[in-house]
């Protein structure tokens, strides 16, 4: 099994421009006029907020809209834009590109996980070569909130 490093992102708050319900961390979430767009159940962003609440000894229910999940980051940053919600946990990059305000709270390793007998592959060696290429990086870094030092790093586990 290989690990293929894609690159390091940023999550945090994702706020309507100017951050007028003045948010700055989890903590925040619990405040009267707070209302969350929360992930799905699974999804790496929703087991990071599960366990920053029970870090913090807040209940889920503590958390006005805790129960409104949308699937994906680009979602969340949507439903903050119409005015459905108030804050959401995710990606810089979906932030960005819905105008929205940012606060970032941690990064996240995205990597591949290749099994051992698919690495021969030829599409995968394709792959694995433009990982190693400064043109990968590049596309990579006009997404906001993306790191690629270590983008193309391969590890055997």
């Amino acid at each position: 099994t290989m690990l293929v490093t894609l690159a390091q992102r940023t999550q945090g708050l994702m706020v309507a421009p100017g951050n007028p319900g003045n948010i700055l961390e989890v903590r925040d979430l619990t405040l009267d006029h707070v209302v969350l767009v929360n992930r799905n159940r699974g999804s790496g962003t929703r087991l990071w907020i599960d366990h920053e609440l029970t870090k913090l000894g807040l209940a889920s229910s503590d958390v006005r809209g805790y129960d409104c999940q949308v699937r994906t980051h680009t979602e969340a940053a949507q439903r903050i834009q119409q005015g459905k919600a108030t804050v959401g946990i995710g990606l810089e990059a979906a932030a960005w590109q819905a105008g929205l305000g940012f606060i970032p709270l941690f990064k996240e390793r995205y990597d591949l996980v290749l099994m051992s007998d698919h690495v021969e592959n030829t599409k995968l060696q394709i792959l694995l070569e433009f990982l190693q290429t400064q043109t990968a990086r590049t596309l990579l870094q006009q997404l906001r909130g993306y790191d690629t030092e270590h983008t193309g790093q391969i590890q055997r586990v």
